[in-house]
């Protein structure tokens, strides 16, 4: 069991069952395993929020795990292909593990660090290792226990407790450089105890099962006084054969204890008296393990890849993941009410497995889909480049992009969800008007009319220094842009000078050609001063143009 520092912290660490039991277990989940269809194997989220499967690559069963903020963590366990133990550590909360050397085979299932230097695991092998730099070496502290241990807590790099087979209670009050027995004045070797948890110096409980009572009775016992003394707690309700696996106090009052069969029971006086809670699971899965936030916020965990979870305190508790009879969780540890992690074992690939949450292994909602956005008008409905134009409608919000039929506004301002300007850009063409966002594209049902301001040139020929003899013909030549013009008309007017005034003599429209040139030819019939100016008139969709005035002589 581990005390992480910080008031919302919580441990982890966590023990093995009994050898009956676990080879009942095994046999159990393997007749299971045969029967269960192969979409059973999946259940961890892998959408926002709920539970995440991280990358411990091990092949070893991970049965403790001890996080005292929410990104140093370390975890244990034990390789049965290799009968080594493993030691895995993170500095990112779990995005990357790697693996840290003990220096022993001793097999390791609980492990504590209540801050992110020193850290103590224990397990079957009868010893304690300890660090004090985070893990980088490891040392044992004492070789003479001789029996195994299931869990240990500390609450700072002094005060720690363990527990174990025997009844046996250890505890230090110096780092482990001296562990002492505590005495349960019990008289009987045949208790087990598998957690422990320690709020602060003086309050603390360790559970576990009598392993007497058919294949085992469950078993509390409750200090005020540092373990000096303890006494035992019943709760009448318990099933004679419930072992209870795992025991979390968040703070001096409020406790809860799991075991086997789903069984989850709770105390708020310190463990003086003891309820069930969840008996809608008693007879479902075993739990191995669990954790709690605060008095409120809480988590267990167990066989076949169970997580329940509460945030009431335990009045309610609900499933946060499906079945899976391939996968064991032995272990869980939070932080806060946000960030978790378990760990266990999946039989079916023969590898651990680390899981892990930021919201509390709750999912978090699925957004409603953003509204595509709707263009219902706009104004003006016709102008040249680089005219402004206001559009109106609905969800525009998020705008990404603004087109003039297929061209998209080089610049435009979202004003609100229902109204965006945009210049109209170079190049864009007469058609409907497209806003895009993250809910889709909207095009307005009308069309903007793009107006084109034409250019037009003018150049005559077969002058002779600005003069023609009489009889002879005047070429006007031009050329039209842009060439989408090409089809309209141009329109020549002449103009001779009678006195002071000029006074048209005639006009006349030439076809632009493809290419955007026009010609005619003019036969002047007297002598004078002449001249002559090519226009295009405006149009919906064009703007009005015109050339200089050219001028020129009849001789």
């Amino acid at each position: 069991m581990v005390r992480p520092t910080t008031p919302t912290a919580k441990r982890a660490a966590r023990r093995r069952t009994s050898r009956l039991l676990a080879m009942m277990w095994i046999l159990l989940s393997l007749a299971l395993t045969l029967s269960a269809p192969a979409s059973a194997a999946a259940f961890v989220s892998t959408g926002d929020g709920g539970w995440f499967k991280q990358s411990p690559a091990t092949t070893a069963s991970i049965e403790g795990v001890a996080f005292p903020d929410a990104t140093h963590g370390w975890a244990v366990g034990w390789d049965y292909d290799t009968s080594s133990n493993v030691i895995l550590a993170t500095t990112d909360g779990g995005a990357t593990w790697f693996k840290q050397s003990s220096g022993t085979s001793t097999y390791f299932c609980a492990i504590a660090f209540p801050d992110v230097n020193h850290g103590w695991a224990v397990g079957p092998g009868a010893r304690v290792f300890a660090t004090s730099n985070g893990g980088a070496t490891w040392a044992a502290q004492d070789s003479a226990i001789g029996v195994s241990l299931y869990d240990v807590a500390f609450i700072d790099a002094s005060h720690g407790w363990a527990v174990g087979e025997w009844a046996t209670i250890l505890d230090t009050s110096n780092g482990g450089a001296s562990w002492r027995r505590q005495p349960l004045l019990l008289g009987s070797g045949n208790f087990v105890l598998s957690g422990v948890d320690f709020p602060d110096a003086t309050h603390g409980c360790a559970v576990g099962y009598d392993i007497r009572v058919d294949v085992g009775g469950g078993l509390i016992f409750s200090t005020s006084d540092g373990g000096i003394t303890w006494k035992r707690t019943s709760w009448w309700d318990m099933p004679e054969t419930t072992c209870l696996r795992d025991v979390a106090f968040p703070d001096a009052i409020h406790g809860w204890a799991v075991g086997d069969k789903g069984t989850i029971i709770a105390t708020s006086d310190g463990g003086v008296t003891w309820e069930t809670q969840n008996t809608w699971m008693m007879g479902r899965n075993w739990l191995k393990g669990v954790a709690f936030a605060d008095a409120t916020h809480g988590w267990a965990v167990g066989d076949c890849g169970t997580i329940f979870a509460t945030t009431d305190g335990g009045a309610t508790w609900k499933s946060q993941n499906g079945w899976n009879p391939d996968i064991i969780l032995y272990s869980v540890a939070f932080t806060d009410a946000t960030h978790g992690w378990a760990v266990g074992y999946d039989r079916r690939v023969r590898a651990g497995i680390v899981l892990a949450t930021t919201t509390g292994g709750v999912p978090l909602p699925t957004p409603p889909p953003t509204p595509a956005p709707k263009v219902t008008s706009f104004t003006p409905t016709s102008g040249p480049v680089g005219t402004v134009v206001t559009l109106a409608g609905t969800a525009f919000t998020g705008a990404a992009a603004v087109a003039f039929h297929g061209t998209a506004a080089a610049t435009f301002n979202v004003v609100s969800a229902t109204q965006i300007t945009a210049a109209v850009p170079a190049g864009a063409t007469t058609g409907t008007i497209a806003v895009t966002t993250p809910g889709g594209t909207g095009t307005s049902a009308t069309s903007f009319t793009v107006v084109v301001t034409p250019k037009v040139t003018l150049k005559l020929s077969g002058l002779t220094n600005g003069a023609i003899k009489l009889g002879r013909r005047v070429t006007a030549k031009g050329v039209v842009t842009p060439t989408s013009l090409a089809g309209s008309k141009v329109k020549l007017k002449v103009q001779k000078k009678r006195g002071a005034r000029w006074v048209t003599l005639r006009s006349t429209k030439r076809t632009i050609s493809a290419t955007g040139a026009y010609s005619w030819k003019y036969k002047p019939a007297k002598k004078g001063a002449y001249r002559m100016r090519a226009t295009i008139a405006k149009t919906t969709a064009t703007a009005a143009a015109k050339t200089p005035w050219r001028k020129f002589k009849v001789k």
